[in-house]
């Protein structure tokens, strides 16, 4: 993450406060002007000594209703780099760009415990080819794999309440890209262990994974649950002891160097976008064009 003064950044709490404040400033313009900032990225969460600011709303817009694709490549959703077109931008967009930010920042600079974790995920977060011999590129696709498996428990990285937050960020992202479940199980559900007191109901649907989908895409809706995460997190006592962070060195053989900014050609009526969430992917297709360095590129 971006930084204003020369002060080390530590992976303990100051590194989840300064997250927590941008989640803030986000939230804050979401709910109360409908913004969203679309570029939400390592680089613009600046820290401010102990503090954070998100920044460059360059991008932002409210009430995003074309189907576009803005944003610098590690950090954007999967949904959005999924295809080579645009896609509708939606809050959970920013709001997994936030976790993205946070694992690549994490990967890069936070010391694990075995080697494996410094390279495991780099490649997914650099993944991108040439859609065709035009100026088009998608991706996305290693991204989100890696985040229904779930890979960044296989990272080495030390248990601490850091660590369960990252985890709990991609468990909810992750509710994106799993079947839709079915809400009238759900509600059987419900019904059946109401009787229950409410921790156990709670430890009960936790093991169901239809239950647990449907939470976190509830999660989802708003960025408030992330900031009542972070400063949950912040409240403990678990956490690694004070460490001057790291960069880690890895094998990034062709970095992807994406800084998208483009939006469909298709006309009004056809690109307006829903007004409500919607899982489902969108199969239209459409023109993109995709500023990038071709030599940097390389099809796998």
């Amino acid at each position: 993450m971006g930084e204003q003064s020369q002060n080390t950044l530590y992976f303990t709490r100051q590194f989840i406060r300064v997250l927590r404040d941008a989640l803030i400033a986000h939230t804050d313009a979401y709910n109360k002007a409908g913004i969203l900032h679309r570029e939400v990225g390592a680089a613009n969460i600046l820290v401010t000594g102990d503090s954070g600011l998100l920044i460059d709303w360059a991008l932002s817009e409210s009430e995003v209703r074309r189907r576009e694709r803005k944003g610098t490549w590690q950090f954007m959703s999967s949904e959005l780099i999924l295809f080579g077109f645009p896609s509708c931008y939606s809050l959970q967009d920013d709001l997994e760009s936030f976790f993205h930010a946070l694992s690549w920042t994490s990967l890069k600079h936070a010391k694990p415990e075995t080697v494996h974790g410094t390279t495991c995920l780099f490649p997914e977060y650099d993944h991108v080819f040439p859609f065709s011999s035009s100026d088009r590129a998608l991706g996305g696709e290693e991204k989100q794999i890696k985040m229904e498996n779930r890979a960044l428990r296989s990272c080495g990285f030390v248990d601490s309440a850091f660590i369960a937050l990252l985890f709990d960020f991609e468990d909810t992202c992750a509710a994106r890209y799993e079947l839709n479940p079915d809400l009238q199980i759900i509600e059987e559900m419900r019904q059946l262990y109401a009787p229950l007191p409410l921790e156990k109901q709670e430890k009960v649907f936790a093991r169901i994974p239809e239950y647990r989908t449907y939470t976190n895409r509830k999660r989802l809706e708003s960025g408030q649950w992330f900031i009542d995460r972070c400063n949950e997190a912040m409240k403990s006592d678990d956490w690694p002891p004070p460490q001057a962070r790291v960069e880690n060195t890895c094998d990034r053989k062709n970095p992807a160097t994406i800084s998208i900014s483009s939006t469909s050609s298709v006309d009004d009526q056809d690109s307006e976008c829903p007004s409500e969430t919607s899982y489902s992917r969108l199969g239209d297709s459409v023109e993109i064009r995709v500023a990038y360095q071709r030599w940097q590129l390389k099809l796998i």
